[in-house]
This record gives structure tokens, C-alpha cells and sequence, in this order.
């Protein structure tokens, strides 16, 4: 896989593996990324309906881990969801976008686990 260009959800898994110095602790971490992620994504969702007092812990969370990772557009509507909360706004606009960004960054990083 050509990795110099930004993947689907802007996932660059080369910044990953040269941050770790190790493909596969890289691919160990990504494995651990997708594992958490279904729980991460469903916390925020339920934030649909009003905040709860985990949106702004979670949203923090999945935006690190998909700063790590190299997940930049999902990192960034999830700091905007942080923010949000934090504030004491409504995230309920953001949480379609955070979830299509989720689909996206899942997608990218298992076609990278797929591909090495």
C-alpha cells in the first residue's frame, strides 16, 4: 500500500509505524484501536440524546487514539465534540459526522492490517 498520500478518514499509517519505530507494534496498536472502538463510537452516540457526564472523557479518548494513529478527521470532529461537551453545548450535530468518520477510519485501518 502506497502510504505517502492520506488514506480514506486521512489515515497515514507511516506516521504510525515511524512513531513506534516497529510495523508490527503499529499494527498491534491499530488491532487494539479497532477493538475499542465499536464501545468508544456507541458512548458517543448515546450522547444523541443529551450530554452525558462520559462525552467529554470518551471524546478526549477517541480523539487521542485517532491522533495516534494518524485518524486526523475523526480526531478533529471528536475534538469538536470534546469542546462542545466541555462548554456545556449540544453534540448532537457532530455525532452523524463522528460516526462517519468512525466508518471511514475503520475501514482505512483494516485495509492497512490487510495489506502489510
Amino acid at each position: 500500500m502506497d502510504d505517502t498520500q492520506p488514506a480514506t478518514g486521512g489515515y497515514r499509517p507511516s506516521d504510525l509505524v515511524e512513531q513506534m519505530g516497529d510495523e508490527g507494534v503499529a499494527a498491534d496498536i491499530a488491532q487494539v484501536y479497532l477493538q475499542e472502538l465499536p464501545a468508544r463510537v456507541a458512548a458517543l452516540e448515546a450522547a444523541r440524546g443529551g450530554l452525558r457526564e462520559d462525552t467529554v472523557r470518551v471524546a478526549h479518548t477517541l480523539k487521542s487514539a485517532s491522533a495516534l494513529l494518524g485518524l486526523t478527521e475523526l480526531s478533529e470532529v471528536c475534538r469538536e465534540m470534546e469542546h462542545t461537551a466541555r462548554d456545556g453545548g449540544s453534540v448532537t450535530g457532530l455525532v452523524g459526522a463522528m460516526t462517519a468518520r468512525a466508518a471511514e477510519a475503520e475501514q482505512a485501518v483494516r485495509g492497512w492490517l490487510a495489506s502489510r
